[in-house]
């Protein structure tokens, strides 16, 4: 089945040939796939004209003028052809517009954005905390996690996103406090809220 990158890029794709466009026919080929298809989802497609492409999670969402939505999935190895010319075979060209589709996704957070407060309590593990802990092992090491929201997280660098398994257990403890992560027993030795 698709991840998350491989459908944001199949949407990316399908955006600059779909968005705007009317759709011209509509086939069901297996009505009884997943769910049953309504009995009049051919012609609530027909002669629609794509609005805006968009995806959520492993879904790629179609707004129509009509007011209705197009959920479509690429289930285990489904894809999309993109072709020129009624005849022709051959795939159309591909497009991924960095800076227009960047711009569009920041949109959508900034539109969506919550400003989070740091909590009351700063003694605390919570959302935003910069955690470092200590092996309780004998080398004693140590690591540093910034508990983020899901856009900002990148696990290589310590930006955690705040329902992984390592933020999920550091949750509510205090400098002192020995925790149980995945990948063993550490002790807090330092929270610090920006």
């Amino acid at each position: 089945m698709p991840e998350l990158p491989e459908v944001e890029t199949v949407r990316r794709g399908l955006q600059p040939v779909m968005e705007g466009e009317k759709i011209a026919r509509v086939e069901a080929r297996r009505g009884d796939l997943r769910f049953p298809l309504q009995k009049d989802f051919l012609s609530r497609l027909d002669g629609q004209t794509v609005t805006g492409l968009g995806r959520r999670a492993k879904y790629i969402v179609a707004d129509l003028a009509s007011g209705d939505v197009l959920l479509m999935h690429l289930g285990m190895s489904g894809s999309f052809r993109v072709a020129e010319g009624a005849n022709n075979q051959e795939p159309g060209a591909f497009h991924h517009p960095r800076s227009e589709d960047r711009a569009h996704d920041i949109s959508d957070h900034l539109a969506t954005a919550v400003i989070m407060e740091p909590p009351e309590d700063r003694s605390r593990v919570g959302f935003g905390a910069t955690v470092t802990v200590r092996d309780d092992d004998d080398d004693g090491r140590q690591h540093t996690y910034r508990i983020v929201g899901a856009i900002e997280a990148m696990p290589k660098q310590g930006a955690i996103y705040w329902q992984s398994p390592i933020a999920l257990a550091l949750h509510d403890a205090e400098v002192g406090d020995s925790v149980t992560l995945p990948k063993g027993d550490v002790e807090i030795v330092k929270i610090e809220y920006a």
